[in-house]
């Protein structure tokens, strides 16, 4: 699939390579910036499909690219974003949540640079593309183990839709998820209709289906995040 991505990350090596991988995977890279201002003008004159943001950017080292995000989903409310860092704490703990919350609509993604290769890479992008989320996978299995542990709203729910909100927060679709864990797409059906059922809040129209999903991915994130220390 030939989407257009745009890059944004102040490490010169790393975006290179990025970009060159992508390229020769069949994507078609059409903006790599270091600059915040520069990137943003090229979004605005000719969007791509997804952008990958680097989290920690000059001039604030922190969270410049959750800033950026928030900017690009207030113009481009379509457009898929993929937040990436180099610190496994970043997203492991408050940043993911804190851009979960700031960041309710749209395709979503975060990942971490040292857990992505080039092959699950261009699948996360194609999924973002699509109007998907995606999350690091291990990131999303401590979300679900540590809610059900400190948040009541865990008890909610049955032994297999948490594994399939695990499975639904790192950006499975239905099909793969029922040959992960074995049930037919029918059955993953109605267990996914019962999490929604669940986690959009009644009187609420989210539309499509794709929308259905991303409204409680985000809904699981806010309910079961700790609070942070911005």
């Amino acid at each position: 699939m030939g989407f257009r991505v745009g890059i944004i990350d102040d490490n010169e090596l790393w975006r290179t390579s990025l970009r060159n991988s992508l390229q020769e995977r069949g994507l078609d890279v059409t903006i790599c910036s270091e600059r915040v201002d520069t990137f943003l003008e090229q979004v605005r004159a000719d969007p791509p499909d997804v952008v990958i943001v680097d989290l920690r950017m000059p001039p604030s080292l922190t969270d410049q690219g959750i800033r950026v995000a928030e900017q690009l989903r207030e113009e481009f409310p379509d457009l898929g974003i993929i937040i990436m860092s180099g610190y496994e704490e970043d997203l492991r703990h408050h940043y993911v949540r804190r851009a979960a919350r700031q960041i309710p609509h749209g395709p979503l993604g975060f990942l971490y640079k040292d857990r992505v290769t080039p092959v699950s890479l261009y699948a996360d992008i194609c999924r973002v593309a699509q109007g998907r989320s995606v999350v690091d996978a291990d990131i999303a299995v401590d979300v679900v183990e540590s809610l059900r542990k400190q948040q009541a709203g865990a008890s909610a729910f049955s032994e297999i839709e948490l594994r399939i909100l695990n499975l639904m927060v790192a950006g499975w679709t239905n099909k793969s998820i029922s040959t992960e864990i074995r049930l037919s797409i029918p059955a993953i059906e109605r267990h996914v209709s019962e999490i929604f059922r669940k986690l959009i809040p009644d009187g609420t129209d989210p539309g499509s289906e794709r929308n259905k999903r991303v409204l409680a991915v985000v809904a699981w994130l806010n309910r079961t995040s700790r609070p942070a220390d911005d």
